[in-house]
């Protein structure tokens, strides 16, 4: 593969393969961790995280390549980190709507980045939350 290039995944749904556009790991996170969107005072679960991201379940829809700030709990001291929504969609279970949206970090802190970096190395059992 040429430098610059992503790596092809395919589709779906059947139809023609998509770049793959995640750039590092993502850590599906079995104990969830909760979190609140700053900005709507709404919140959220963060089901997946990786350096540059994460993937959320909220309870409204959030619109495409917003900035929202989000503070997320790992026991009790919680950290904030700004994300641009990049995608979502609906789950529907029974009468309950859940919202699954991916955000991609716009510029996190040392802070911010340490604290994923730590999320994303402690094994499950050990989180408090």
């Amino acid at each position: 593969m040429r430098a610059g290039r992503r790596p092809i995944t395919p589709s779906m749904n059947g139809s023609q393969p998509q770049p793959e556009r995640r750039q590092g790991q993502r850590v599906d996170l079995t104990s969830r961790l909760a979190g609140q969107i700053v900005t709507l005072d709404e919140p959220v679960v963060v089901e997946q995280l990786a350096q540059g991201g994460m993937t959320l379940a909220t309870r409204i829809p959030l619109a495409p390549h917003v900035l929202h700030e989000f503070r997320i709990w790992d026991g009790d001291t919680p950290f904030f980190i700004s994300g641009r929504v990049t995608s979502s969609r609906i789950q529907l279970s029974g009468d309950e709507v859940t919202y699954r949206t991916g955000v991609v970090f716009a510029d996190p802190d040392d802070e911010a980045r340490h604290a994923v970096l730590a999320l994303m190395n402690t094994p499950p059992r050990a989180r408090t939350r």
